[in-house]
Formats: structure tokens, C-alpha cells, sequence
């Protein structure tokens, strides 16, 4: 093709000749037409005069121009680069009279050409053919000298296995060789150049209607009319661009608004996953989280997938986790964008998967999890998309760990005022058990732990004995006593006074379960003054559930509820010595009568009775006078202990009434019951031997009890104690060591 200056006389000539065709043609509306063409060709004269001259040096007619001009204009203003090809290959198809049209375009980052529209072929049989992409390596083989045809090139049936390496497919059976018709495996590529001379794309065109090989007339109009279609193709990929890019802008405002006003992570790192998965097109996104406990990886939240395939998938930190590992491992994002070639260990959740990336969130302490993508498209993960998955990974890193000093300050505020209002409890409670179980409900309340216990010494120090219980079960928990040093966790923390967070019981030889479904415990001394009280355990249905700060919360709170320990204890102890007889051990009179009017109040208030026991020992003034007084304190002290082990632990009432006196309140017990428990009192200490040991012989020691039973023996404390006392004297009179009964 001739390279010169076009002269101005010949372009007048031209437009001319154009003018009179136009317009002696008498066709309607080209008149019209020419005024919109005229501009157009002023100002693009020289190309058309280039491209419109054959070899031969005829012009391309007018008509085509002016066609292809028409055909031209109605592309201008679509910015919808799908809409647009599919509008350019249908031109072809129905205009320029091709049955199939293949357009490609070049993917500037993968380097490939890839089958974007086509006209003529089944969907299905297109959906397979664009699968297959073309290199630039392999497209610049075809740009051979011998198939060049002015700017395209003709590549002959047979010259090349065109249709089978590339993914063309001819539609129409080989016919009889004419001479000058089409063949079946006959293509014709058209190239299309940017305004630097860079090839960006092409058509192919095969199955001519006319059934006819090309003339040069034919390619000269599709070469003008796809240098045209150029500049709209450019103009849409452009705007394309432009928008991918304002769409990923968009995905990152709307993740970096959710994670910066987030306060439940779970939910947002849910909601992160599903907008990623919408507007990026992707297979799959998964969080993967780093469990410190096991060095691993777990699944946080995930879109894509059915969520029974990704329940209990756990990934190991190194090349053994696959490409998730391997980026958790290095600090640094890993991709492949061809599985198929790819020759280290990688773990995809789908067949179809065939691009990977793998980007750790970070925060600027350490690695919070990665965040990983699968596409089912080769070379999925380009440049761009991976520095976008990049700023989504750290703007995610960002908010994780702003999260995290916000629940940090939440839960410091919330451990500060739980231990002041613990405070509070230690302070306005002095019974041990309720004091116990207020402790650990308030504990479980703000902490929301699944089950609290606390277990104290017994008297002996070699048994834990269950104290108190909160949390799932409570309302059923059975006394329970671990062996110090060889049962429990408990046992072991009570033995060495060091904690022990037990990420999984099962592991664990000496765990003895509290509660059903318990998979880890936290287990944590009560000290005072270094002396051991008992343990403060806390369960979990959760695997590694116990972080620093729950260690934290239980030492805080173990402090405070082991000072409550010791301060309840004294205040017993004083309790004890203020309503306790020194010398017997037994209730003294004031905290008798405190006693008597309770139980009178109970039986009166719900119609229950109670029988009073009133007890003198028979001779004591001779036994003191025989033995010394002393030795008669002895006695006392032992009826005292007689007395205690045939009464009921916690139910009745036993005191000094005074001197030799003793009283006995039996709740919930009738008369004729009275009488067999006051007789059963006689005969033990008739049957003890109360003799000092430096007596010469054995001298007998027995008991009288008079016995009165409300509300048969009367309706007021007063007369019941008086009637008792009146059975007391009766039995005396009948010769002692007897049981006398108000009548």
C-alpha cells in the first residue's frame, strides 16, 4: 500500500465524486446522510483515500463508505462494553455478511486474548470455545508474512490446525472445491489496533454468505470498519475500567463502614464475606482465624459454600495448610493462578476452583487469620485484585484490632465494676454459703460463663468438698468431694495453689466431670496469706475456650471471694462463741430462747407442732462433792457430747439451759416421737461411763427429761417450757433416771 501525502486536488476531486453519486442517486435521505458524511470525511480523508484504493488502484465505493459510516454511528454512545462487542459481531454477522463472527480482546494483565462476543454459534458450544484463551506467543505465529491480505490475515483450510489449538469450530460441512468458494476450515483474522500501532484485540470471520472466498474489496471493508469499532471498543473498555474500579472503591467503603462501626465481629466478618463473594464474582471467600491455642487455622466465616463442607476445617501455619498456611507462615499474601501447574501442596473446596489467593490480616502485634479467595477462572487474580483483596485485608486488620482494645476497654470497665460490686457482697453478706453463691451468679452474669463451682477443705484438708454451684445443672447439682492432689482438676490446682487452664479435658488423666459437655476448665486457687481455702473452677462446653483474660477475671475474682472466705469464717467463729456455752460447746440460753420463739413462730404461722425436751442430771451435786468439781465439768462436757450424737445435725436444737440443765427442741416431731427419742437419750447415758478415772468404783450417772409437745400442751412459749419443766419434776419424783410427759 502506497505512503504518500495526498494532494488537495485529488481530495477535492474525491469528495466530488462522492457528492454527485450521493446526490444524482436520488436516493432518499442520502442527501441528508452526505451532510453528516462530509465532516466526517474533511476530517479523515487521507485514511479512506489510503484505505479506499485497491492495488489496483479502484476506489471502495461510496455506497460501502457511506455504509459502513451508518454502521459506525450506531455504535457511538454505548459505554457497556458486553452490550457493545455483541452490537459489533452482529453488524458483522448481518451487514458484512459473515454466518460465524468471534471477537477477541487482550486481558493487559494476564496477557491473554480472550473470546469476548460471537454471532453464529450455539451458546453452549461458545460457553466451551471461551474457556480456551490464546498468549500473545501463540496469536503472533499466525501474523506469518504468507497469510498477510493488506492488514488481516487469510489462513487457508489445512494450513493450520487453527480450529483445534484455538477453540474455533467451523459450523458448516466441507463442500466441493470451486476454485474460489469458502472452505469449512477457511479464517479470516482481522486485527484491532490502537492508536499506538498495538494490536488489543480481533476478529475472526469465517462462513461468507455468498459461500465465496474474500476479495480484497470485502477485507478493506471489514478493516475499516473494525479501524472505526476500535476507538468505541477503547472508549467502553475505558469506561469498563473506570467502573471495575469505582465497583471495588464501592466494596471498600462499604467493608471499611462495616468493620469501622462494627462491635460484634462475628456478625461483621459474616457480612464482609457476603458482599466480597456478590461484588467481585469470586467462587468463594473465607476468613480463616488464628486459633493460638493449637497453632492452627480455623474457618470464622465463609460465602460460597454449603457450610456443613467448611464445619470443622482446620488449616496447619506453614506449607502444610496449603496456600492459607503458607501465607500465614510467611506474613505475606501467596497466589496461583493456575492450579493445574501448580506444584506445591495447595487445598481447594471445589473441583472447579482454579485460581487461589491467600492474604494474611495482620494487626501490628500479629497475625490475626487470612483471608482467602477462589475463583474457578485460570489467571483469575491479577494485579489489581490482588491489591484490592490487599486493602481489604488490612483495612480488616485495622478493625480487628481497633475491636479488640474496645472489648479490651469494655471488659476491663466491666471486670472493675464487677469486682466493686463483689465488694459489695463481701461486704453486706456473712453467712458462707449464700456468700459463695452470690459471688459466682454475679461472676456468671457479667462474664457469662457456662458453669461456675467452688470447692473448700474439709475439716481434715484432705478432701475438696462442692460448696457452691451456678450455670448450666445448677438447680441439680449432688454433693460432690475430690481427693486433694489425685482427683480433678481442682484437686491438682488445690494441691500445688498454681492455676491450670485445661484447653481439653479429655486430654487430661485425673478429670473428673462436673457437668455434662464440659470440654475445658479453668481452675484457680483461693489463697489467703498463702494458705489454700479451696478453688474457684470454671467449665466450658467450647474446645480452648479460656483466653488470658478469663485467667485474669478468675485470679480478680478469687482474690476477693478468699478475703470474703476469711471474713466469714471469723464472723462465724465469733458467731459461735457468742451463742455457744464455753464449757459444753453446746447452744447457750439466749440463743436457746432466739431458737424456741423461731420454731414456735414456724408451727403456729403453718399448723406444724415441735416437742421440747427439758434435761437434768440425776445426783449431780453428790458427784461433785464426791469428785471435785472438775471432774464434774468433765461430765458435763461428755452428756454434752452424748447428747449431740443421738440429735439431728442442723435440725434440732440442742442447749445448756443452765447448771445441770439441758434443753432439746425437735422440730416437726410429735409427742408420742418425743417420747421415744427422750427415752432413747436415757438409755445411752444411762449405758456411758461418766467415772473419773481416779475413782476407786464405778459410780452410775442418769438423766430425768420431761417432754411437751406443741400445740397440744399449750399455745404459747411460756407455758410449754413450764409445762416440761413440771414432766422434769415428775420424773424426779418417780425415782429419777425416767421420762416424765405433761399430762
Amino acid at each position: 500500500m502506497e505512503n504518500r501525502k495526498i494532494k488537495e486536488s485529488d481530495q477535492k476531486v474525491f469528495l466530488s465524486e462522492v457528492e454527485k453519486y450521493l446526490v444524482g442517486s436520488g436516493a432518499p435521505g442520502l442527501v441528508s446522510a452526505w451532510d453528516k458524511l462530509k465532516p466526517f470525511f474533511n476530517d479523515n480523508f487521507e485514511k479512506i483515500f489510503m484505505l479506499g484504493k485497491t492495488s489496483h488502484g479502484k476506489l471502495i465505493e461510496p455506497m460501502d463508505l457511506m455504509k459502513i459510516y451508518e454502521l459506525i454511528d450506531s455504535l457511538r454512545g454505548n459505554l457497556e462494553l458486553n452490550e457493545l462487542l455483541d452490537q459489533i459481531v452482529k453488524i458483522v454477522n448481518k451487514q458484512l455478511g459473515f454466518d460465524v463472527v468471534i471477537l477477541s480482546l487482550l486481558n493487559r494483565e494476564t496477557g491473554q486474548f480472550e473470546k469476548k462476543a460471537q454471532s453464529g454459534l450455539p451458546e453452549k458450544v461458545f460457553e466451551q470455545a471461551s474457556k480456551q484463551k490464546i498468549s500473545q506467543t501463540q496469536f503472533n505465529k499466525l501474523l506469518d508474512s504468507e497469510y498477510r491480505v493488506s492488514r488481516s490475515y487469510f489462513i487457508p483450510d489445512g494450513d493450520t490446525n487453527f480450529f483445534e489449538d484455538y477453540g474455533y469450530l467451523s459450523v458448516k460441512p466441507k463442500g466441493a472445491d470451486t476454485g474460489d468458494s469458502w472452505h469449512s476450515g477457511d479464517i479470516l483474522i482481522i486485527p484491532l489496533y490502537s492508536d499506538k500501532g498495538e494490536i488489543f484485540g480481533f476478529f475472526t470471520v469465517s462462513e461468507p454468505v455468498n459461500g465465496k472466498r474474500l476479495e480484497k474489496h470485502t477485507i478493506l471493508m471489514l478493516e475499516i470498519f473494525a479501524r472505526q469499532a476500535h476507538k468505541e471498543i477503547e472508549n467502553a473498555q475505558d469506561y469498563a475500567n473506570v467502573k471495575r474500579e469505582l465497583n471495588r472503591f464501592s466494596t471498600l467503603f462499604k467493608v471499611g463502614t462495616l468493620v469501622t462501626e462494627s462491635t460484634d465481629i462475628d456478625k461483621t466478618i459474616q457480612e464482609v464475606a457476603d458482599i466480597i463473594k456478590d461484588e467481585t464474582g469470586v467462587q468463594w471467600v473465607a476468613f480463616f482465624f488464628k486459633d493460638d491455642q493449637s497453632d492452627s487455622l480455623y474457618i470464622k466465616a465463609q460465602s460460597g459454600l454449603d457450610s456443613t463442607r467448611c464445619k470443622g476445617l482446620k488449616l496447619d501455619i506453614g506449607n502444610e495448610g496449603g496456600l492459607v498456611g503458607a501465607a500465614a507462615a510467611a506474613g505475606s499474601f501467596r497466589v496461583s493462578n493456575d492450579l493445574g501447574s501448580y506444584s506445591k501442596n495447595f487445598i481447594k473446596m471445589s473441583d472447579e476452583t482454579r485460581s487461589e489467593l491467600a492474604v494474611p490480616i495482620k494487626s501490628k502485634r500479629a497475625l490475626i487469620g487470612v483471608l482467602y479467595v477462589e475463583s474457578s477462572e485460570t489467571k483469575a487474580f491479577t494485579q489489581s485484585m490482588i491489591q484490592f483483596f490487599r486493602l481489604v485485608a488490612n483495612r480488616f486488620g485495622m478493625a480487628c484490632e481497633n475491636i479488640e482494645i474496645m472489648e479490651k476497654l469494655e471488659n476491663d470497665l466491666t471486670l472493675h465494676t464487677s469486682i466493686y460490686d463483689l465488694g459489695n457482697i463481701v461486704n453486706s453478706i456473712l453467712n458462707l454459703d449464700r456468700l459463695l453463691r452470690k459471688s459466682i451468679e454475679l461472676m456468671r452474669e457479667r462474664f457469662e460463663y457456662w458453669r461456675i463451682s467452688i470447692f473448700l477443705f474439709s475439716e481434715n484438708r484432705k478432701k475438696l468438698v462442692l460448696r457452691a454451684v451456678t450455670g448450666t445443672d445448677s438447680e441439680e447439682w449432688e454433693p460432690l468431694e475430690l481427693e486433694v492432689g489425685k482427683e480433678g482438676i481442682a484437686g491438682i490446682v488445690a494441691n500445688t495453689g498454681k492455676f491450670l487452664n485445661i484447653g481439653d479435658v479429655r486430654k487430661f488423666p485425673l478429670f473428673i466431670r462436673g457437668a455434662k459437655g464440659t470440654l475445658s476448665e479453668l481452675a484457680v486457687a483461693l489463697k489467703r496469706y498463702n494458705e489454700i481455702l479451696g478453688v474457684l473452677d470454671i467449665e466450658s462446653p467450647k474446645l480452648n475456650h479460656f483466653s488470658d483474660f478469663d485467667v485474669k477475671v478468675a485470679h480478680l475474682f478469687s482474690n476477693q471471694i478468699s478475703i470474703a472466705i476469711v471474713n466469714a469464717k471469723l464472723y462465724e467463729r465469733e458467731r459461735e462463741l457468742a451463742i455457744r456455752d464455753g464449757l459444753t460447746g453446746l447452744y447457750n440460753y439466749r440463743h436457746f430462747r432466739e431458737q424456741l420463739r423461731k420454731e414456735f413462730d414456724r408451727a403456729k404461722n403453718f399448723g406444724r407442732y415441735f416437742t421440747y425436751l427439758m434435761i437434768d442430771i440425776d445426783g449431780f451435786k453428790k458427784y461433785n462433792d464426791a469428785y471435785g468439781h472438775s471432774a464434774g465439768d468433765e461430765v458435763l462436757q461428755k452428756l454434752s457430747e452424748v447428747l449431740k450424737e443421738n440429735s439431728r445435725e442442723n435440725i434440732d436444737t440442742v442447749a445448756r439451759y443452765g447448771g445441770e440443765e439441758f434443753v432439746i427442741i425437735l422440730p416437726e416431731v410429735s409427742k408420742q416421737k418425743g417420747l421415744e427419742i427422750a427415752e432413747r437419750y436415757r438409755r445411752n447415758v444411762e449405758a456411758y461411763n461418766f467415772t473419773p478415772t481416779e475413782a476407786d468404783k464405778a459410780k452410775p450417772l442418769t438423766i430425768s427429761i420431761g417432754v411437751a409437745t406443741y400445740p397440744e400442751d399449750g399455745d404459747d412459749q411460756s407455758v410449754i417450757i413450764k409445762k416440761a419443766d413440771k414432766a422434769l419434776y415428775k420424773a424426779k419424783r418417780r425415782g429419777k433416771n425416767t421420762v416424765g410427759v405433761s399430762e
